[in-house]
């Protein structure tokens, strides 16, 4: 596998980056619609970016790919959260996990970009559980916690590990991780 970007990822990153530092910049002078418009233009090339890896999964655009979704949708989920507009901040929270998810559980996803996923999911599965369970939805964090497992383990099971993921090897929380309060 290659290391570099193919052209089309290397596009799509680049204005990624453009696009991710025009919305700071906006949210620093006080213009948070502006940003927010921004940073849901730079999800759009992270989705780019996601296809570009789907097509041609080199090894530093399998890495990037999850990473720049999960920032994209972050940041429009701050965003919200200090708009004090929970409802899309779940949103969003939900939009990474369920991108994340669907790309480990597909079994026509290229490997690389399967397990660069797993990788990244306890990320966004620890926002998205902190945010259910201050809405008081700990029964759904628990639910989203089993389907991360089961893809973890999926996609264990296509690079041939043996071992069952757990919380210490994967970094996806298990049921028992999770304490009632």
């Amino acid at each position: 596998m290659s290391s570099a970007l193919p052209v089309s990822a290397a596009v799509h990153h680049a204005r990624w980056q453009t696009l991710t530092r025009q919305a700071t910049r906006a949210l620093a002078e006080g213009r948070s619609g502006w940003a927010r418009q921004l940073y849901e233009e730079a999800l759009s090339e992270a989705d780019g970016i996601i296809a570009a890896a789907r097509l041609l999964p080199t090894e530093e655009i399998t890495r990037l790919a999850p990473v720049l979704y999960d920032t994209s949708c972050r940041h429009v989920a701050e965003l919200a959260r200090q708009q004090q507009d929970p409802e899309t901040e779940g949103i969003f929270l939900y939009r990474v996990y369920e991108r994340l998810i669907q790309l480990a559980e597909d079994g026509d996803t290229p490997i690389a970009l399967r397990s660069s996923s797993v990788r990244y999911l306890p990320v966004a599965l620890d926002a998205l559980v902190d945010y259910l369970y201050n809405q008081g939805a700990g029964g759904l964090a628990l639910r989203h916690t089993e389907r991360a497992e089961l893809a973890a383990l999926e996609v264990d099971r296509a690079l041939g590990v043996a071992a069952p993921p757990s919380s210490a090897t994967t970094g996806v929380r298990r049921r028992s991780d999770f304490q009632p309060g």
